[in-house]
């Protein structure tokens, strides 16, 4: 499957303003199933400096800096991308785990994965999931089945605008959130059962929506041997071809697509586009 992705996001400022160094986590990541054929990206105004580099998680950026004042900042991208269709289930679990033991990880891991862990998980959520880690008999794959079964069964998968994410609690007891205050949640109920998680931003293709594509956000969960295996608690799936990620991180906040500030006090307002097509 070969796919054009169009992806514009605009700022526009009330008044000139003086844009501090920005960052752009726009650039897809390239997987075993994904090939990169063709990317561009255009930002304006011109910037002074660009140019790209690599974050402290291994995704890809770049950093833009300017030394006029602007009202308005653009940047718009345009990818190429060849995808392969992949088996969700081709790899093993080595050595074999059981959820909530201490030995999930070697101990020469453990030091890196600390924040992939890190979790402060509500005891009446820990007893949700502890059940149900039971039931599936502490294996992983079916315990990561049931739970993303749950999730999209019995939370409403809303469209939130606003940037901030819900608090776990909040997302549990409303049951119901967006693609974000989903993802966050399970990253927290897995790392309860000694998983690491991480936060993914990207696309996720779906040909019936026609213009109506956002972006989206997953998560992926560190299986000893499979290495990071995707799971998308809003459709309830394991992650296939279609799952572009962008950038990937232990915190939602280090995978915003533009991260940047602007000295002024005046408002801003923010309008992206998103079009995908085969």
């Amino acid at each position: 499957m070969l796919l054009k992705i169009h992806h514009r996001t605009s700022y526009h400022y009330e008044d000139a303003v003086f844009l501090d160094p920005h960052y752009f986590y726009l650039k897809p990541q390239v997987r075993a199933y994904l090939e990169l054929k063709d990317f561009q990206i255009e930002v304006s105004p011109t910037p002074k400096g660009f140019t790209e580099r690599i974050d402290i998680e291994n995704n890809e950026y770049f950093q833009v800096w300017n030394h006029d004042k602007t009202d308005r900042l653009e940047v718009t991208v345009n990818s190429t991308i060849l995808l392969q269709e992949v088996n969700l289930f081709n790899f093993l679990i080595d050595p074999p785990i059981q959820l909530n033991q201490e030995a999930v990880y070697d101990k020469s891991e453990l030091a890196f994965l600390k924040p992939y862990l890190h979790h402060n998980l509500p005891s009446k959520i820990k007893s949700f999931v502890t059940s149900l880690a039971e039931q599936t008999h502490y294996e992983p794959i079916p315990f990561l089945s049931a739970l993303l079964s749950e999730i999209s069964q019995n939370w409403d998968h809303t469209v939130r605008m606003e940037q901030n994410i819900l608090p776990v609690e909040k997302c549990f007891t409303s049951q119901k959130g967006s693609c974000r205050d989903l993802t966050v949640m399970l990253m927290d109920m897995v790392r309860a059962m000694g998983l690491a998680s991480r936060f993914v931003s990207g696309y996720a293709y779906n040909p019936d929506l026609g213009d109506g594509h956002e972006l989206h956000a997953w998560a992926e969960v560190l299986l000893p041997g499979a290495g990071w295996v995707g799971v998308d608690p809003s459709l309830g799936l394991f992650t296939n071809e279609v799952y572009i990620p962008l950038a990937t991180s232990y915190d939602p906040a280090n995978t915003m697509t533009v991260k940047g500030h602007y000295r002024g006090k005046v408002k801003s307002t923010l309008d992206t586009q998103v079009t995908i097509s085969e």
